[in-house]
C-alpha cells in the first residue's frame, strides 16, 4: 500500500475494513492491535458501522466467548481490541457469543469445534464444509457480513508444515461448503486476506508476497475492476450499495481512545 517494511494485521486490517489505507496513516505497518491512531477509523468509519448508517443489515458472523467479551469491555479493554472487534463495535449492536454459534446463530473462528474441544466444550467435531454452507445460509439474513478466519497466520507463524497442511484442508472444506451453498444470482463473496505468511514456511514472519483476492457470485465482475489494494475492498462495496466513501475523514482524538 505504498509503505515500505513488512505488511502486518493492524494496518492491514484496519484498511481492510474501512477503505483507509492504515500503513501510509501511521507512516508504517503496525502489528497487534490497532493503536490510537487507528481505532478512530474503525470506529467511525468502518464498513459495518457505515452500511447500518445508511439503513443496511451488517455484522460480523464470528462468536466470541465470554472471557473475551469480558476482557475487552474491561478498563483497559479497548488497547485489547482487534480491528474486527472494533469495526463490530462501531455498530453498537451485541458480539455474537458461543452460546449463539451452538443455536445456529454464527459461526466460531475454528470452522471443525476442534479449538472449542481443546478450551473444554463439550461439542463433537464438525466438517467444515458444513460451516461454509451455514455461512451462506446465514449470509441470506444479511446485506453484507464479514467472517475472520486466522489459524492460517498462526499456522504459518509456527512453520509448522502439519499445522499448516490441516489448516489448509479445513479452509479447502469450508470454501467448498460456501460454493455449494451460495446462490450466484442473488450472493457475492470476497475471499481476502491482510498479508503473506502461510505460502512461505521458510520463515515465521509475513511475507511481501502480493495477497490474492477472490471474487464469486453475483457482482464479482464489477469488483474486480475496482480492486487492486486491501483498501480499495471497501470502496468497492461501497460501489455497489451505491454509497460515496468520505476521503476526507480526519478523527478527532477522543479521550476513550
Amino acid at each position: 500500500m505504498g509503505v515500505e517494511g513488512l505488511p502486518q494485521s493492524a494496518t492491514g486490517q484496519t484498511a481492510l475494513f474501512t477503505g483507509y489505507n492504515a500503513p501510509k496513516i501511521l507512516g508504517r505497518h503496525m502489528t497487534g492491535f490497532p493503536t490510537a491512531s487507528l481505532r478512530p477509523y474503525l470506529l467511525e468509519k468502518s464498513i459495518l458501522r457505515i452500511l447500518k448508517e445508511h439503513g443496511y443489515k451488517a455484522t460480523l458472523l464470528n462468536s466470541y466467548s465470554k472471557e473475551y467479551l469480558e476482557k475487552i469491555n474491561s478498563p483497559r479493554g479497548m488497547r485489547l481490541q482487534s480491528a474486527s472487534s472494533l469495526a463490530q463495535k462501531a455498530t453498537q449492536d451485541p458480539f455474537f457469543t458461543i452460546e449463539d454459534y451452538i443455536a445456529g446463530r454464527s459461526l466460531y473462528m475454528d470452522l471443525t469445534n476442534w479449538f472449542l474441544r481443546a478450551q473444554g466444550y463439550k461439542l463433537p467435531m464438525v466438517n467444515p464444509k458444513i460451516n461454509g454452507r451455514k455461512l451462506a445460509k446465514l449470509a441470506r439474513a444479511y446485506d453484507f457480513v464479514i467472517f475472520e478466519y486466522f489459524f492460517t497466520d498462526k499456522a504459518g507463524h509456527s512453520q509448522s508444515f502439519a499445522a499448516s497442511k490441516r489448516i489448509i484442508a479445513h479452509i479447502d472444506g469450508f470454501l467448498e461448503g460456501i460454493w455449494e451453498e451460495l446462490d450466484p444470482q442473488l450472493q457475492t463473496i470476497i475471499v481476502a486476506t491482510d498479508h503473506g505468511n502461510l505460502e512461505d514456511l521458510s520463515t515465521n514472519l509475513h511475507t511481501p508476497n502480493p495477497v490474492a483476492t477472490i471474487l464469486y457470485g453475483e457482482f464479482a465482475s464489477k469488483l474486480h475492476s475496482k480492486i487492486a489494494k486491501l483498501y480499495d475492498i471497501p470502496r468497492a462495496i461501497y460501489e455497489i450499495f451505491s454509497l460515496p466513501f468520505d476521503e476526507n475523514f480526519f478523527p478527532q482524538k477522543k479521550a476513550f481512545l
